[in-house]
């Protein structure tokens, strides 16, 4: 490729580019005379390399669409589900039924306090201790 210096502002920008995408490479310039022209070929085994970024960024554009294939698919299918989560139910036994149930179950005295504490400290516990039939409760706290 042939470039005049005459009557090109950006022929250095053009020059620049053409170096940094490897479509060109810069060799020594010979000023002969008045004749402001320098000879500038392609490099060797740069039409190799760029048929290399050429393939990558071709392997690279099909690996993002495979992927954007997916992310679609992915979304259809959240989409079209009915499954919607159910909310946590809140627990239908307060702490103030859980003393009258040790009464109830004859739980002593002494360790009424003990499993009362025991019970409310977790939800799911006052839940299994109240689903269980009444002569059964006592079993699940000792």
């Amino acid at each position: 490729m042939t470039l005049a210096c005459e009557g090109t502002g950006n022929t250095i920008q053009l020059i620049d580019e053409m170096v940094s995408q490897n479509q060109a490479v810069l060799e020594p310039f010979i000023n002969v005379g008045d004749d402001c022209e320098g000879q500038v070929g392609p490099p060797t085994g740069s039409l190799s390399k760029r048929k290399r970024r050429r393939s990558a960024n071709e392997d690279d554009l099909k690996e993002i669409e495979i992927m954007k294939e997916s992310f679609d698919k992915i979304a259809n299918a959240i989409g079209k589900s009915d499954v919607v989560p159910k909310p946590k139910q809140e627990c239908k036994y307060s702490k103030e039924d859980i003393f009258p149930a040790f009464e109830e179950i004859g739980l002593e005295e002494e360790l009424q306090t003990e499993a009362y504490i025991y019970l409310t400290g977790d939800k799911d516990r006052i839940e299994t201790f109240f689903a269980c039939p009444s002569s059964k409760r006592k079993d699940v706290l000792l």
